[in-house]
């Protein structure tokens, strides 16, 4: 049951918005589903059988940051909203447990990929009904499409597909992106006809969530892909092949927005892609900017476990969103430096390392197409959380799981093989 349940996840991480439900304010997902039939049903056996043991140092650090979360609580200002946010957080950690525990015996990547691919290529065509629906004039009942992301604003929709927002739905699809990339740059004969026209379809609704974050985690992901593939001596013509879908997906980007706007929507397409997150004709005067130096100026009046998890929105001195919702620094490392201290954030820091170190080693000293796919996926997260700050994202915990079981599962390989 163990690996059905982990299965599941897998395909319906992207499934955010639709469908959900408030439930006492609290938002309901699919996958919140599957994690609770893990919690309720099957982690009381792995604790009972001792399975949920041994502890990586992955493992270890990421207990350490959870545990420098709750600390934090007790400097709080709002002491509400901080065990809001650290409930949150503990449910997608069990997501985390889920996954680990699942993979690390039997790391299956053909199948973990079958069910990313299959998330990611349902996710799209709807994307692409998403797009059209809007701009043929169906109703956002129909579309589900937010107000912000409609027709009105660009002249065209922006695709959030069955996500929360743009940004995160292009988040979820760099991993299924860069296994598509990785198969057609590593394959040894002509690309299978399948995977181009899977790549090819992703890619597309992928620029049409104009996620500025995304496209530079994509492009940051991608030149660790390339790099793997140079030192693997490639063939030029499966780097043919790959430009060619990423052209195609372009032309097609570029077709639907002229015919949702014309001219006029590939004007506001490039000048809003164009424009650094948050930028403004000055910079100094950006809110953006404003944010990171009141992040830092937390920091250094709380360095050791800083002013609480999920403050920043609390005690920052703007004060509280027009619609009264808590700000944010619109950076995940700024914001865990002022939420949790020098302590939260070292611990959150060695787990990044830990993992990109090992990938690293496996990727380009030891020529595993994995790892390198693992490692380009972590590299476009981690450049993407310089401009949005939500640490209980479940699909972020989710790639690290994905990561940390395949070095479980490669290192206690090779143990096992040595005599």
């Amino acid at each position: 049951m163990l690996n059905q349940l982990a299965n599941a996840l897998l395909f319906l991480l992207p499934y955010e918005h639709i469908p959900s439900m408030e439930v006492f304010g609290i938002t309901v997902r699919l996958s919140s589903l599957v994690i609770i039939i893990f919690v309720l049903g099957v982690l009381p056996r792995l604790i009972a059988s001792k399975k949920i043991f041994p502890l990586s140092v992955i493992d270890k650090s990421i207990i350490v940051f959870y545990v420098a979360c709750l600390l934090s609580i007790f400097v709080a200002q709002d002491i509400g909203r901080a065990l809001i946010v650290a409930e949150l957080l503990g449910f997608v950690l069990m997501g985390y447990i889920l996954v680990t525990r699942a993979y690390r015996q039997s790391f299956d990547y053909k199948k973990i990929s079958s069910f990313l691919l299959a998330a990611a290529v349902t996710t799209a065509i709807f994307g692409l009904f998403q797009f059209f629906g809007d701009v043929f004039g169906l109703s956002q009942h129909v579309t589900g499409l937010l107000d912000r992301y409609t027709k009105i604003v660009f002249g065209f929709p922006r695709i959030q597909s069955v996500g929360m927002e743009p940004l995160y739905y292009a988040n979820f699809l760099l991993l299924p992106i860069f296994v598509l990339a990785a198969r057609i740059l590593s394959g040894k004969q002509s690309p299978n006809k399948w995977n181009l026209a899977m790549l090819t379809v992703i890619l597309w609704v992928f620029v049409l969530t104009l996620s500025r974050g995304g496209f530079i985690g994509f492009f940051v992901g991608l030149a660790v892909i390339i790099v793997g593939m140079i030192r693997e001596k490639a063939r030029w013509s499966a780097a043919g092949y790959f430009i060619a879908v990423v052209l195609a997906a372009l032309a097609l980007s570029y077709a639907s927005i002229r015919f949702a706007s014309g001219m006029q929507g590939i004007k506001n397409f490039s000048s809003h892609a164009a424009l650094a997150e948050g930028a403004q004709e000055s910079s100094s005067a950006s809110p953006r900017i404003e944010r990171y130096k009141e992040a830092l100026r937390l920091f250094t009046e709380h360095p050791i476990l800083g002013i609480g998890l999920g403050n920043y929105g609390v005690v920052n001195k703007f004060g509280r969103q027009p619609d009264g919702g808590y700000d944010i620094v619109n950076n995940q490392y700024l914001e865990s430096l002022a939420e949790t201290g020098i302590v939260g954030f070292g611990a959150l820091v060695s787990v990044a390392l830990l993992l990109i170190v090992n990938l690293w080693r496996h990727g380009f000293v030891h020529h595993d197409m994995t790892a390198l796919v693992l490692l380009a996926t972590l590299f476009g997260i981690g450049v993407q959380y310089n401009f949005f700050s939500t640490i209980y994202i479940l699909y972020i915990w989710v790639v690290i799981a994905l990561a940390e079981a395949y070095l479980w599962h490669r290192t206690h390989q090779s143990h096992d093989s040595n005599p």
